[in-house]
């Protein structure tokens, strides 16, 4: 008896590098990956931590010898059909301005020999029925992007990849593309597999995370496990002294991690408790402390202390 079994990731790789130049830096290093299927997966990193190489990569557009694995198969085994059922939007879309809403994913249509059936119901999906018709030289940043992600959406696709999809939006646009995202994988089922630097948009969006620093992966797993290992990472402490800079040498002479920001210093320890003993040590230094305070610790600095910490993805 044949048991069919899925994959237990819908994309993964393993010991993913990349580098532009036999002699450069790698932009991608020992990169595995691990999405879900039906998760929202946001892939999280500065600019320039190698993002929108990893995703060139994913949708070979970049060649590599280090397998890229899709729906459980290798993409060199089978690109086109794999990538058929795959939607992606890299940075900002390419649109014809004097061509409608309608007409741009038309010409992808005909590209692709797709029916034109579909296009009334994805820009109602995306909230551009009432648009169709408009030339998209009128459209805004937030219109723009919707129709991007409208014509990614384009042959029902099982899989979407985005590179930051929130760049560029104000306010209301990040939120009307947060909802959408939302919809696709709530509603329609879809994988979504986004790229940001924008932690806030990841916690509030995705079911799993990745973060990445310099290529390297610093962390993989669910938004609820980044959230305890936050809970038990050491407590951020704001010090207002009468010589912020000799306080940062003092502590930073003594393995404690700082930054300066603003009147105060941030720093770091492992628990409350160590409170005191920090304030003996400033004083005895001569240093008159204004005041010191113990913050709520969040994911940004959760986010801030990964890439700042030298051990991370070793």
């Amino acid at each position: 008896m044949n048991i069919s079994s899925k994959p237990p990731f819908f994309m993964e790789t393993s010991n993913l590098s990349y580098r532009y130049s036999a002699k450069g830096p790698a932009v991608v290093d020992n990169l595995s990956l691990q999405v879900p299927e039906k998760s929202i997966y946001g892939f999280l990193g500065h600019n320039g931590a190698g993002k929108t190489t990893t995703i060139r990569l994913l949708l070979g557009l970049l060649n590599t010898v280090y397998p890229v694995k899709l729906f459980g198969q290798e993409l060199k085994q089978n690109a086109q059909g794999i990538l058929s059922r795959v939607g992606a939007l890299i940075e900002h879309p390419s649109l014809y301005g004097n061509l409608t809403a309608a007409e741009n994913m038309q010409v992808i249509c005909r590209y692709r020999r797709l029916s034109f059936g579909g296009i009334p119901g994805i820009l109602e999906t995306v909230g551009l029925g009432k648009h169709a018709n408009r030339k998209t030289k009128d459209f805004s940043t937030g219109m723009k992007q919707r129709l991007g992600l409208a014509i990614a959406l384009l042959g029902d696709p099982e899989l979407i990849i985005l590179d930051e999809p929130t760049n560029g939006l104000d306010p209301q646009g990040i939120l009307e593309m947060r909802e959408l995202i939302k919809k696709l994988n709530q509603e329609k089922g879809k994988t979504i597999f986004l790229s940001s630097h924008l932690l806030a948009e990841v916690e509030k969006v995705c079911t799993h995370v990745g973060i990445i620093r310099q290529g390297r992966m610093l962390f993989q797993g669910s938004v609820t496990q980044l959230t305890e290992l936050y809970k038990s990472s050491q407590v951020p402490v704001l010090i207002e002294t009468d010589d912020n800079e000799g306080t940062r040498k003092l502590l930073e002479q003594h393995g404690f991690e700082c930054r300066i920001e603003g009147l105060q210093l941030l720093t770091y320890l492992s628990s409350r408790s160590a409170i005191p003993a920090l304030i003996d040590q400033i004083r005895n230094s001569g240093i008159g402390i204004y005041q010191i305070k113990a913050e709520s610790k969040n994911l940004e600095e959760l986010f801030f202390s990964l890439h700042n910490d030298p051990n991370s993805g070793t």
